[in-house]
């Protein structure tokens, strides 16, 4: 997605013809979502390993496919630590792209025309970035050699954080929508209307 912005707003006229909206739009969303799709399948049921449950814990460990090496590595790198510096950079250089675009004057920028897409992204990538940054460090530290449980409760609380990112994410693109937001504020206050019964209405029903 913080590739694709930059596309969407900067780029726009590549994604004119329906060829180039599939090539570019749809073929790397489709991708994504194979890729994810496949990779667990191979792991999780062609991956021939028995998985070791402790009831006595709050929340589980590593999964069993861990225990080989390559694959805990390759697991680790590529889906664990390189999106977060992905997602930084790409972030990072589409406010600064948005800020000089803003103050070049003979150009022709609409802002609001892509202000809810930038605000949406830079809300993921908090999101993302606050629960799942801390992981990040601290499984690239391991990896450099910081021993297992040398943080102390901080590695389960890590570990645990990052599962939030997935249930709040679905909150945070709704949110990040203006249309979204009205409705929401309507809701609370007609709620509130509701909720403010006097004496005087209690008896009278």
């Amino acid at each position: 997605a913080s590739i694709e912005r930059h596309i969407l707003v900067f780029h726009d006229q590549w994604l004119l013809t329906k060829r180039k909206r599939l090539l570019i739009h749809y073929f790397p969303l489709l991708t994504i979502v194979l890729y994810g799709f496949i990779y667990y399948i191979i792991i999780l049921l062609i991956f021939s390993c028995e998985n070791m449950y402790a009831y006595e814990f709050d929340w589980c460990f590593y999964p069993c496919y861990y225990n080989d090496g390559n694959l805990a590595l390759y697991d680790t790198i590529v889906n664990s630590i390189l999106p977060t510096p992905i997602i930084t950079i790409f972030s990072i250089a589409l406010i600064i792209r948005v800020i000089k675009q803003k103050q070049t004057v003979h150009r022709n920028f609409d802002w609001r025309r892509h202000r809810k897409m930038v605000i949406q992204l830079l809300s993921i990538t908090a999101l993302f970035l606050f629960f799942n940054f801390p992981m990040t460090t601290l499984v690239l530290a391991n990896a450099c050699g910081l021993p297992d449980g040398a943080t102390g409760q901080f590695e389960f609380y890590t570990y645990y954080l990052y599962h939030f990112v997935s249930l709040l994410i679905p909150f945070v693109c709704l949110g990040a929508l203006s249309e979204v937001r009205k409705k929401i504020k309507q809701m609370i206050i007609f709620q509130t209307m509701i909720n403010v019964i006097t004496p005087g209405n209690v008896l009278f029903r």
